[in-house]
């Protein structure tokens, strides 16, 4: 059976007015407190996330990067790892909100989205960290307050403001 809407779950250094906000639109969102799983480690984490089939979103961005290229190296699945700067609850919900409208619950299986408003720092530190991790399929998201949309190219955008997402094939 397809789902179609992800159910997020969101990691405990996120804020749970996140959730809130999440759900006010409609959606599914769960924090670790909520869950009773504080204080847990971030595989911990992971495995309590796609055992309810929910997206784990997070700002702990080199733990999670990691841990998904080690779900990968030993074929083992998850239901989605979002990663996100850190910013006021209202924008991080109006990103993810725009993440889960345009992506289903089954094309977020096993993938790795990072979204950012677009900050060269960070750029440049994922992609460093990008190119070490080849093997596994990250989704890069560019983020601006006023774009609505989310369109697919291989190459960066021609204007800074413009939102993208990279692909990249699994080995």
């Amino acid at each position: 059976m397809s789902r179609f809407f992800a159910n997020l779950y969101l990691d405990e250094d996120v804020s749970p007015v996140v959730a809130a906000l999440i759900r006010s639109h409609g959606y599914h969102a769960l924090t670790t407190h909520e869950a009773g799983q504080r204080r847990k480690s971030d595989p911990e984490q992971l495995i309590f996330a796609t055992a309810h089939q929910m997206a784990i979103v997070t700002h702990n961005r080199n733990d999670f990067l990691a841990l998904a290229e080690e779900y990968w190296e030993i074929g083992r699945h998850h239901s989605g790892i979002i990663i996100a700067i850190r910013r006021p609850p209202r924008e991080i919900a109006d990103k993810l909100l725009a993440l889960i409208d345009r992506v289903t619950a089954d094309e977020m299986d096993d993938q790795l989205y990072v979204a950012w408003r677009s900050q060269p720092k960070i750029q440049n530190q994922m992609m460093k960290r990008r190119r070490s991790c080849r093997n596994i399929q990250i989704q890069i998201l560019l983020f601006v307050a006023f774009a609505p949309f989310v369109t697919s190219c291989l190459r960066p955008p021609v204007s800074p403001s413009a939102c993208f997402v990279v692909k990249l094939p699994l080995a």
